[in-house]
């Protein structure tokens, strides 16, 4: 049995490591409250854009939907085949530090995933988040762009510099496709990594997950359907508002998944912390069991040295 010094040494320590952890819950825990905000309000408009880029692609003729980020050399399925040169862009959004439970092992196994599923494909990979980055090294995989994570006060503008390079390298012909592999956030204790076509834009047929079965009762909410024959009047002209329309359309869907992949860290990182605060109660109180049975064990040792010594003494 440990001597009590030492057991009151690890008491000390694991108690030292759930202030820690309990504190990192905590600030977790106010970091996705405000991310959540975040996220909460631009779902609404980003579900109501998505729903007006259906209906609009399912009235409009096919000969008037020439928008250079519409249409696709390739097939919009995930898996090709013979994926011998396509230009793949590639949007792999991990965490930038650990600490965060099986986050970014589940999305790494996504991004594995995907990429088997396309061999003989050219990969231009973008990286955010440091954990990424190290996979991507690991696996001796080069890296056209790098951050070392999502910034805390991401907003639109920030997100547009991001995906705007990968929009006019596609028009430019440089890459046949765009897809990003991100975290979906459906609440605080459920998040699934998925797999989303963002270039060419199809709305209605880009997803490609979930990678993870979808739990029950945790659905996200469902998105409108396209409507077809709905009548729209165009002014100005159907071409001249798909120029507007097609970049926006892009550029909100990938800052949705920024917030929805920062919701999801955030989120693992405070479920993890508190599973670690759990765990060091557990050990305290083992601990603390087994400094009172020491302690007791002293105590009688002591007892029974004195008795023999009155004993001795008769």
């Amino acid at each position: 049995m440990l001597g009590i010094r030492k057991i009151k040494r690890k008491i000390r320590s694991v108690n030292n490591i759930k202030k820690i952890t309990r504190a990192m819950e905590m600030v977790s825990a106010s970091k996705l409250k405000k991310v959540q905000e975040k996220l909460n309000a631009i779902r609404p408009f980003s579900a109501k854009l998505q729903s007006i880029m259906d209906n609009i692609l399912a009235t409009l003729p096919p000969e008037l939907i020439t928008h250079k980020l519409l249409r696709s050399s390739v097939s919009s399925d995930v898996t090709v085949k013979n994926a011998a040169g396509r230009k793949i862009a590639l949007v792999a959004i991990a965490s930038g530090k650990g600490l965060c439970g099986g986050y970014n092992a589940n999305l790494l196994r996504a991004v594995s995933r995907f990429m088997n599923e396309n061999k003989g494909a050219a990969f231009k990979i973008t990286a955010i988040g440091k954990k990424g980055m190290d996979y991507f090294q690991k696996i001796n995989q080069d890296v056209f762009k790098s951050y070392n994570q999502i910034p805390p006060n991401i907003d639109s503008h920030m997100s547009r510099e991001i995906i705007a390079p990968f929009m006019r390298d596609f028009e430019k012909g440089a890459i046949d496709e765009v897809w990003v592999v991100y975290t979906e956030y459906v609440n605080a204790m459920v998040y699934r990594p998925k797999v989303k076509r963002l270039v060419p834009a199809s709305p209605s047929e880009s997803e490609a997950g979930p990678f993870l079965p979808e739990s029950s009762g945790n659905k996200t909410p469902k998105e409108e359907k396209p409507q077809a024959g709905m009548g729209y009047l165009f002014e100005p002209e159907p071409k001249e508002m798909l120029d507007i329309l097609v970049p926006r359309y892009i550029e909100m869907t990938f800052y949705r998944l920024m917030l929805d992949a920062l919701s999801s860290e955030h989120s693992a990182r405070m479920i993890a912390m508190r599973n670690a605060t759990d765990n060091a109660n557990e050990v305290m109180d083992e601990l603390t069991l087994i400094f009172n049975k020491a302690r007791q064990s002293s105590i009688t040792k002591e007892l029974l040295d004195i008795v023999s010594g009155a004993e001795a003494m008769k």
